[in-house]
């Protein structure tokens, strides 16, 4: 069998589970950790499509209104294979991200991209560094078909909220709102032309 991994240097995550023929990483003792859910993916494609200028609009980092809330947006530099709308806005060098651990991913195609490689352990043309080795090894998955995913992606649809009549799940509405959560969590956003080509 192959060595345990115990070092976290190699990304941002350690897997507990493994295939035949290897070991699972194991957490370092005195290391902190929680036990994570996948994100839900359905809907994320709106997400991609709001305008960057929509959401500096909403940013308040200061809290400049008062009302407790201070977002902003997070600007990362993004990987070369990520082509940006023509509409996307940098500062210096970097984009507004919006999908990953604190918003540290620009779109779905990367990641997916990061998906596969760091929650699969499949190099791709666009993240083609083995986790368990750290070297670069050629591309485990066709780069058409991780395009097509990050399509897919896009395109699942938003799922419809259950029960909308009910009386308790009204009042859950209005509680929401009332207590400002919708100040950050925004019930309505708007999409634009902010989808790439593929």
């Amino acid at each position: 069998m192959k060595p345990v991994i115990t070092s976290w240097i190699r990304g941002p995550q350690l897997q507990n589970r493994a295939i035949p023929g290897y070991q699972p990483e194991q957490i370092p003792a005195g290391a902190t950790f929680s036990k994570l859910t996948p994100p839900a993916v359905t809907g994320l494609g709106f997400l991609e499509a709001v305008p960057d200028a929509d959401l500096l609009a909403m940013a308040d980092p200061n809290d400049a209104d008062g009302d407790g809330i201070s977002g902003r947006p997070n600007w990362y530099t993004i990987p070369s294979f990520v082509t940006p709308p023509a509409n996307a806005i940098t500062q210096g060098g970097k984009y507004i991200c919006r999908f990953g651990k604190k918003a540290s991913v620009y779109n779905l195609l990367a990641q997916a991209a990061d998906a596969f490689s760091q929650d699969m352990g499949i190099a791709s043309l666009y993240r083609p560094i083995d986790v368990y080795s750290g070297k670069e090894i050629d591309p485990e998955i066709p780069t058409q078909e991780l395009n097509n995913i990050g399509f897919y992606l896009q395109t699942l649809k938003a799922p419809i909220q259950r029960d909308q009549n009910d009386p308790q799940v009204i009042l859950g509405g209005q509680v929401f709102a009332t207590i400002g959560c919708a100040s950050c969590h925004k019930p309505t956003l708007k999409t634009g032309l902010r989808l790439l080509n593929q």
